[in-house]
Formats: C-alpha cells, sequence, structure tokens
C-alpha cells in the first residue's frame, strides 16, 4: 500500500463534499440553497470589501446573545422548578430530552475526532 500526501485524503474529502453540495443545490434549484460558485463568489466579496470582521462581530454577538438569553431564561426555569412541584413536573420531559439529546450529540462529536491521532 503506497503512502500518501497528510493533505491527500482531507483535500479529496473537501472536493467530494463540493461536489455533493453542488449536485444538491442543483436538484434543489431554490435561493436558500446556492451552489458552491455562488457562495465562494460571495465570500469572496466579503472578503475584498474588508466587511468580513463586521460581519463575523456581528454574528458573534448574536450567538452570544442567545447564550445570554439561554441562560437568564434557563436559570428562571431552575429556580421555579426548584420552588414549585407542579412546574418541575410539568418541565422534567423537556429537561430529560434536552439532556440525553446534547449527551448524544456530545458523544458523537467525541467519537467522530477520535478518528485524528
Amino acid at each position: 500500500m503506497r503512502a500518501t500526501s497528510g493533505l491527500t485524503l482531507p483535500l479529496s474529502f473537501l472536493i467530494l463534499l463540493a461536489i455533493g453540495w453542488e449536485i444538491m443545490a442543483r436538484r434543489l434549484a431554490n435561493p436558500l440553497v446556492p451552489g458552491v460558485g455562488e457562495v465562494c463568489s460571495e465570500l469572496a466579496d466579503i472578503l475584498l470589501s474588508g466587511l468580513f470582521f463586521t460581519h463575523m462581530v456581528i454574528t458573534l454577538g448574536r450567538v452570544a446573545l442567545g447564550f445570554l438569553l439561554a441562560f437568564v431564561v434557563s436559570l428562571a426555569l431552575g429556580i421555579l422548578m426548584g420552588r414549585n412541584r407542579y412546574a418541575r413536573q410539568f418541565f422534567e420531559p423537556a429537561i430529560l430530552i434536552g439532556l440525553t439529546s446534547r449527551a448524544l450529540s456530545g458523544r458523537c462529536s467525541v467519537s467522530s475526532g477520535s478518528a485524528y491521532r
């Protein structure tokens, strides 16, 4: 078996991903799923116009706001559930589903990350 370059397999994956993405975009013919060329063109425009960091800051601000909102809601809900038996019984299934799905997604990311040694 011949040894391959350290970049051959990752580049092959990216090329196959781009081909699959383009096939999906063409088959769907939906403006919400642009083709690879459109995305690359828009990315080049954003990078060349100097707006990349502006857009990045806006996006990170939205992410931070989402985490803050989730924290506030979960804190209030936790206090309510700790003080009220009916609230605990009502929200417990949603909490258990959330805990289970987080554990599953964590296991998926850990198991996929273990392939890189």
